[in-house]
């Protein structure tokens, strides 16, 4: 018993260093981050940061990873329930475009944003970038999954391969993200024509030339011209 109650202050408190320090990025960034301020204000010593996270960058790390997760909304679980509880076709396919609208909708921005900051901060720290990969590659994975059990009930063509429905899922949120633009930018723009960049996150431990990277920009292309 004495142990699980170690084991439960352990885990409070950090995730009491880490709350502070979440605060204290979301405040000033990465620089703003001071060990001895940290432990401060967490009611902690310093050497209760370095028992938990091995110094600074290990705090960093662990507190831009946390913030990811937080910021990644519960489409994957609406996702799985849809899947488990649509009646046809017809209902997976509204249900999922409906998903796709509301995931690019302005009530998401501040998460789009978050995770943005944290992939950004990911440049400066490959340890951070690698775990990030590795997030977004169980995220996908778990997709996928969904995806197969959607296939297994019927409400997808079992002949699909997992780029063609990674297709066309990138192409209806991109699709609501032109919409928007046009509908709610379009007067400003006086009606002209528009050169677009397309930046979408590639699962991977870096920004080399691989083969992950070749695939994704095959699948944004393909998803482009289908929105």
């Amino acid at each position: 018993m004495a142990t699980v109650r170690r084991s439960d202050k352990a885990a409070a408190t950090r995730a009491r260093i880490l709350e502070t320090t979440i605060s204290v990025l979301e405040a000033g960034g990465d620089d703003a981050v001071k060990v001895l301020e940290i432990a401060t204000a967490a009611l902690v010593s310093t050497g209760s940061i370095y028992h938990h996270f091995d110094g600074r960058d290990g705090l960093v790390i662990a507190a831009r990873l946390q913030q990811f997760r937080a910021a990644l909304p519960d489409d994957l679980a609406v996702i799985e329930w849809v899947v488990d509880h649509a009646a046809d076709v017809d209902e997976f396919r509204v249900s999922m475009s409906e998903m796709a609208r509301v995931a690019h909708g302005a009530a998401r921005s501040p998460n789009r944003r978050t995770r943005a900051d944290v992939i950004s901060a990911g440049h400066m720290h490959p340890a951070l970038a690698a775990a990030l990969a590795d997030e977004q590659h169980r995220h996908a994975e778990a997709i996928a999954a969904a995806m197969s059990r959607a296939q297994d009930r019927g409400l997808v063509d079992p002949q699909l391969q997992p780029h063609s429905l990674a297709v066309v899922f990138m192409g209806l949120a991109l699709q609501y993200v032109r919409a928007w633009v046009y509908e709610r930018q379009g007067k400003k723009m006086g009606g002209g024509p528009l050169r677009w960049h397309l930046n979408i996150g590639v699962p991977s431990n870096g920004f080399e030339e691989n083969e992950r990277t070749a695939a994704y920009r095959r699948l944004a292309r393909a998803a482009w011209s289908l929105s």
